[in-house]
């Protein structure tokens, strides 16, 4: 499988690492000092009501796909964005002669990468506000979050280029690939658990590292299992179309190929991004796992 690939492949299943939403907080004054009040009335802060999530009740993959199914129009309309403007910058590099796709991460696919990071980061910012508060991100707490997201994104990118290539005999491809598993969950524990930190920023409800390493607690691998849940269908795809000549990204891919991945690349965010909504919702004023379970 070529890094190109690779790197899909781990940011589907760890994407929205550390920026991207997760849990909660319970909101201690600021601009909105009724803030989870009004979040679990499903209430914005201009009296419209929006995407409800309020029930607490079963699987949290379910609770994903409700909420994005219920979510609003701006929300939507972002998706739209990322899906049109992602596509432009993949035929832009290609154009360019970028091998997205390729064996080699040369200055060209670490800028498209770059690229790629913080468009998505800035979209998913602007969706997840609005599903959170029904209004849209401004302030320092959207560049912040935008930020943080794109330098996570950027860490999975990274942590792809660990496996090694085809060319690697069996003692190089063992520890190459015992380098990148280490690199991937030790990534999606400790970014997992910094969630609420930028989120809290996003939303207007300040959250320290600390606050927001206590209060998911627990909740690492409920977050990653609904993901991946989630997005495994997607990933099954990917792997059998990239796993055929016609399948490869870059200056060698069918134009097909390109906007199809990046229809599956959307889907991933959003599905993700609805995951973190849900979760943030259920670990509203939580302090541990213990007291989180009340609310799960």
């Amino acid at each position: 499988m070529s890094l190109g690939a690779a790197a899909r492949t781990v940011k589907a299943g760890a994407r929205l690492g550390c920026g991207a939403p997760n849990a909660g907080r319970r909101a201690t004054g600021g601009a909105d000092s009724a803030g989870p009040l009004r979040y679990l009335a499903g209430v914005s802060a201009h009296g419209t009501r929006y995407a409800d999530l309020t029930p607490p009740g079963g699987p949290l993959a379910l609770a994903a796909l409700r909420a994005l199914g219920r979510q609003p129009t701006a929300a939507w309309a972002a998706w739209g964005v990322l899906l049109t403007a992602g596509m432009a910058l993949d035929f832009s590099a290609r154009a360019a002669g970028v091998d997205v796709g390729g064996d080699r991460a040369d200055a060209g696919l670490w800028a498209y990468s770059a690229l790629e990071d913080a468009l998505t980061a800035a979209v998913s910012g602007w969706a997840l506000c609005w599903l959170l508060t029904g209004a849209a991100p401004k302030g320092r707490g959207f560049g912040l979050f935008v930020m943080l997201l794109a330098l996570t994104e950027l860490y999975w990118d990274a942590a792809a280029q660990a496996f090694p290539g085809d060319e690697a005999d069996t003692a190089e491809f063992l520890l190459g690939s015992l380098g990148a598993v280490l690199l991937i969950g030790g990534g999606v524990f400790v970014l997992t658990r910094l969630m609420l930190w930028p989120i809290g920023g996003l939303i207007g409800d300040s959250v320290t590292p600390g606050v927001s390493w206590t209060r998911m607690e627990g909740q690492v691998l409920k977050y990653f299992a609904a993901v991946v849940l989630l997005t495994f269908p997607v990933m099954l795809v990917n792997w059998t179309l990239f796993a055929q000549p016609i399948g490869r990204l870059g200056v060698s891919g069918s134009a097909e190929t390109i906007a199809l991945d990046r229809v599956w690349s959307t889907l991933e965010t959003a599905l993700a991004t609805g995951v973190s909504a849900v979760m943030w919702r259920r670990r509203q004023g939580a302090t541990s796992e213990r007291l989180g379970d009340v609310f799960a």
